[in-house]
């Protein structure tokens, strides 16, 4: 049977390492929000170049159609 000491030393055990686990939670959840922002900032960078190039092709295809039109 663990004597009060024991069973205090094995709480204070428990209370470090589940503190040091905490810590490095808080670092992941940091590292994930700066990759959440960077993969969002690249979407809208893809999305703006998509949306260049999409364009043009789109009012040349709208003057063709004026064109056929006449």
């Amino acid at each position: 049977m663990l004597t009060a000491r024991q069973k205090l030393a094995a709480l204070e055990s428990e209370l470090q390492l589940t503190a040091r686990t905490y810590e490095e939670a808080k670092s992941v959840v940091v590292s994930c929000e700066n990759k959440i922002r960077e993969i969002q900032g690249g979407i809208k960078a893809i999305k703006d170049l998509i949306s260049q190039q999409e364009e043009p092709i789109a009012t040349a295809q709208i003057a063709e159609k004026k064109s056929i039109a006449k």
